[in-house]
């Protein structure tokens, strides 16, 4: 290893021991709540438990923490936690913040943060303090992609170690974070065949588990830590936000020469990375290497998070640190009372060997026989035999049991009459209202699981767009618990703007992460029925608009299949709107409204009034094209009158003409002209008159038809 390596690993074991030794007392506390419920003689002072046992006298454990504890997960159980993503900006939209979220539930079912986070609760109520940590692995041997999981963090008290600067809750300003792991020595050597095997410490100074048997391990150290380098980022002229690096210049380049898209801004920014490295007692055991993640991906969980004193000091804590007192004095004082009443010797007749003598077998049975009489021989030289006075229980011991027990629950807010537990009757009313102010003594510790696990969800969603960054098929899971397989980062081109569109894009947006808790379901699915049954008592018409929905959100068997058979009903009655459809119903409903015009155009076909009307109508064609034979006919004859009345017309001008030169002779023949002009004008007159007859029953003929056409082109449609 370098001079540069030995100084650095140095300076980390420096750090680490200057970690451990600011948080030392709050370990201490922790450690000493974990004994005090986990071990079975934790619940007793170490030198009493061994002044009893060396004395052979009676010492029980009655345990009232631990029912208080587990009233308190009780509520806690009864919860559920989960993680909201809304659009903060940057491009962000609904469906990408609900596409991140379905994300984010999935890495939570394959992790079971369920059980992650009810075990952290415990621990928290417990001795105030745990840690989750979230990692990032290749989905398989095979495989190049990688997938975000939850894990927890055995004994965390031991191995994780923060910055004891770090002042938030949530831990969001660590910089720093060491995990310690132990391994068997085969198991170390497997993995690091040239290290040295020299453990890092763990600041457990306990020895209550020194008796026990204890395997030989190895504890190796994994520091998370923030560096952080100066970059480039461009905002391009389509909204997006690319880091000007080389591994983005093709794309950089592309996007600009081909689609005209151009860099529209650009600065420079701190770009925060989080790299890892594992180091061993005497030396780092393997170069540093780059993680997905901008955050120190360890979260801290605190109980009654305090910042006290000059130096901003840390303080946290469970509800065992409070109870230890009250439960070990009911502890002394309920063996003491066994011992001096329960396991107190008998009571005593006394009496000379000479009275006993023949009763010696009904003597030695007087405590437990049902004989009425017991006989004894006379002493004249002793009294009659007579018994002791009865062992005296302290009767201060019984208060001060009863005394202590109800201290307890009082300390944890769990007494029977705020759990419902009531002695005597009482209204519906009172008995919800004194449960309700049992399960507000829940409420700092629900406060504190969802501080930690927002910021869960915030390191997640930082480190999709880097572990999920090229187009992958990726399994989303619904509020409703329903899952469903998404195609993310898919370049489509858009034949309208004619530029390269990223459907689903993960890298697009920025986006605020909340967590909040409420009454626990298998899933969403089920909350969101227990809000509709509520609400159909109010308006019972929403039966009928969600059937279909209420009967799916119901688990139990057989359902599914009538709730199949509700929504069929409610498609046939048009009660789903189009957007709300599958692409199979939407399909299915366009074929069934394919399928019934034509079935009523083939009824139209074969109706006997359709059959009628279409017979009326071709014989008011027939009319029509008769009557408008006839007006041809008049129009002919009228044309070749007209051209007689031309020609006679010429015939008269050229007669005037003649008459001029000749009047005389002519006067007769122009009589006869004007006779002949005048019987023409009177065929003519005659002539329009006929063709007014012939319109007159034309339009008649029509007035009688366009009502039959009319009803014919509607059966048409």
């Amino acid at each position: 290893m370098s001079e540069k390596d030995n100084n650095q690993h140095r300076a980390w074991i420096k750090q680490l021991s200057d970690y451990q030794t600011s948080d030392f007392d709050q370990r201490e506390q922790a450690r000493e709540a974990d004994y005090f419920i986990l071990d079975k003689d934790g619940q007793w002072e170490l030198h009493v438990s061994k002044t009893l046992d060396s004395q052979k006298r009676p010492r029980y454990t009655l345990d009232k923490c631990t029912p208080a504890l587990e009233s308190i997960m009780g509520d806690i159980e009864e919860m559920d936690f989960s993680v909201n993503v809304k659009p903060q900006g940057r491009g962000a939209n609904k469906a990408l913040a609900l596409l991140r979220e379905g994300l984010i539930r999935t890495i939570e079912n394959e992790s079971r943060a369920v059980n992650i986070y009810r075990n952290v609760a415990r621990r928290i109520i417990r001795r105030g303090f745990d840690a989750i940590e979230i990692k990032a692995k290749y989905v398989d041997e095979w495989s190049f992609e990688q997938d975000i999981i939850i894990t927890s963090i055995p004994n965390a008290i031991n191995r994780v170690w923060f910055d004891n600067t770090s002042t938030e809750q949530d831990g969001s300003d660590i910089q720093n974070a060491y995990v310690l792991t132990s391994m068997s020595m085969c198991d170390y050597k497997e993995q690091w065949p040239k290290g040295s095997g020299v453990s890092v410490s763990d600041a457990d100074t306990h020895q209550q588990y020194e008796e026990n048997y204890q395997p030989e391990v190895i504890t190796v150290g994994k520091k998370y830590y923030r560096k952080s380098n100066r970059a480039e980022v461009l905002q391009m002229s389509n909204g997006e936000v690319i880091e000007n690096n080389e591994e983005n210049q093709k794309t950089i380049k592309l996007l600009t020469e081909n689609y005209g898209i151009f860099i529209k801004n650009r600065k420079m920014v701190d770009n925060f990375k989080v790299y890892c490295r594992y180091f061993d007692g005497s030396g780092f055991l393997e170069k540093e290497q780059e993680t997905v993640f901008t955050s120190i991906p360890i979260v801290p969980f605190y109980g009654n998070h305090e910042i006290l004193g000059h130096n901003s000091k840390l303080t946290y804590s469970g509800i065992i640190l409070k109870l230890m007192d009250a439960q070990r004095i009911h502890n002394y004082a309920t063996s003491r009372e066994v011992e001096e009443g329960a396991l107190a010797p008998r009571t005593k007749f006394w009496m000379t060997k000479k009275q006993a003598v023949g009763h010696t077998k009904e003597l030695a049975t007087m405590n437990i026989n049902s004989n009425p009489v017991q006989f004894y021989n006379h002493d004249d030289q002793a009294p009659a035999p007579y018994q002791s006075g009865a062992n005296q229980v302290n009767p201060h011991l019984s208060m001060i049991s009863a005394q202590m027990a109800q201290n307890i629950s009082q300390q944890a807010s769990v007494s029977d009459s705020m759990k419902g537990d009531l002695p005597t009757r009482a209204s519906e009313d009172a008995i919800r209202q004194l449960i309700s102010r049992g399960q507000a003594s829940t409420r700092k510790w629900v406060n504190s699981l969802t501080i930690g696990i927002a910021r869960v969800g915030h390191i997640i969603n930082e480190a999709i767009p880097v572990v999920y960054d090229t187009k992958r098929e990726l399994q989303i899971t619904g509020i409703d618990g329903i899952e469903a397989q998404e195609i993310v980062n898919h370049t489509l081109f858009d034949t309208q703007t004619k530029q390269p569109v990223i459907n689903n894009d993960l890298n697009q947006g920025k986006y605020k992460i909340t967590c909040e808790a409420g009454p626990a379901f298998s899933n969403r699915q089920e909350a969101g029925l227990n809000a509709l049954l509520e609400y159909a008592k109010v308006d019972p018409s929403i039966v009928q608009i969600g059937g279909d929905i209420m009967l799916k959100s119901m688990n139990a068997p057989l359902v599914d299949k009538i709730s199949e058979r509700k929504r069929d009903q409610m498609l046939e009655a048009g009660l789903i709107p189009p957007e709300q459809m599958t692409p199979e119903e939407q399909q299915k409903m366009q074929q069934q409204a394919q399928q019934q015009a034509q079935q009523a155009q083939a009824n139209q076909q074969n109706d006997p009034n359709t059959i009628l009307a279409e017979a009326e109508r071709l014989k008011g064609q027939a009319e029509l094209v008769k009557q408008q034979r006839e007006v041809g006919k008049l129009q002919l004859e009228s044309g070749k009158l007209q051209l007689d009345v031309e020609r006679m017309q010429n015939e008269k001008v050229k007669l005037s003409q003649d008459l001029q030169n000749s009047h005389m002779d002519n006067m007769g023949k122009a009589a006869d002209i004007d006779k002949t002009v005048a019987d023409t004008a009177q065929s003519w007159a005659k002539t329009d008159e006929l063709q007014g007859n012939a319109r007159s029953k034309q339009i008649e003929n029509l007035e009688k038809i366009t009502p039959q056409v009319t009803i014919v082109a509607h059966n048409d449609q």
